[in-house]
This record gives structure tokens, C-alpha cells and sequence, in this order.
């Protein structure tokens, strides 16, 4: 048995329209290409944008990396640990209501 159904323009829901006996005993799938030209499996629609989501990912890359590298080169300087670890308890005791 195949059913049938129809999702509607602006809808979120799909609504059954029909069952039909399938006599192949199988799913048929149809390739349905997205251009009308004479390519026969049309063209990607993610292709074009590729090279700009390559970049962007590329960029969030960098801007992580910079971050990691900034944040444990203060780690690796004499005294270092001595100055976080009092940003850290005044921090603290203002969120606790002391200073």
C-alpha cells in the first residue's frame, strides 16, 4: 500500500489524499532535477555557496584558535596564576555580597 500526501504552501502539516495498491511490491523513486536545462541530474544548490561556508568556517576556526592560544599563554607567564586566582576570589565575593 502507498499512501499519498500533500503539504500545502505556508502549511506545516501534511495531509493524506489517497492510497493506492502497489503492485510492484517496492517503493518506486523518481529523480526529480531542479533545472530545466539538459544536465540530466540538474545541479547542486550547495555547491555555489560552498566557498563562502569554507571561509566562515575557516574564520570561527581561527577566532577559537586565537581565543585557546591567548587564554593559556597568560597560563604559561610567571605570576600569572597568582593574578587569576585573585580576579577570580574577588569576583567571587562580589557575587556572594562581600568585598
Amino acid at each position: 500500500m502507498i499512501k499519498e500526501f500533500k503539504q500545502g504552501m505556508g502549511e506545516t502539516t501534511w495531509t493524506e489524499i489517497g492510497e493506492h495498491d502497489n503492485p510492484i511490491g517496492m517503493i518506486p523513486i523518481v529523480h526529480i532535477k531542479n533545472t530545466e536545462d539538459d544536465k540530466l541530474w540538474g545541479e547542486s544548490d550547495i555547491e555555489p555557496v560552498m566557498t563562502l561556508v569554507d571561509a566562515i568556517c575557516k574564520a570561527f576556526t581561527d577566532m577559537v584558535q586565537t581565543q585557546t592560544t591567548r587564554v593559556f599563554r597568560g597560563f604559561s607567564r610567571p605570576g600569572t596564576m597568582k593574578i587569576i586566582m585573585t580576579i577570580k576570589s574577588k569576583t567571587n565575593s562580589k557575587k556572594s555580597g562581600q568585598e
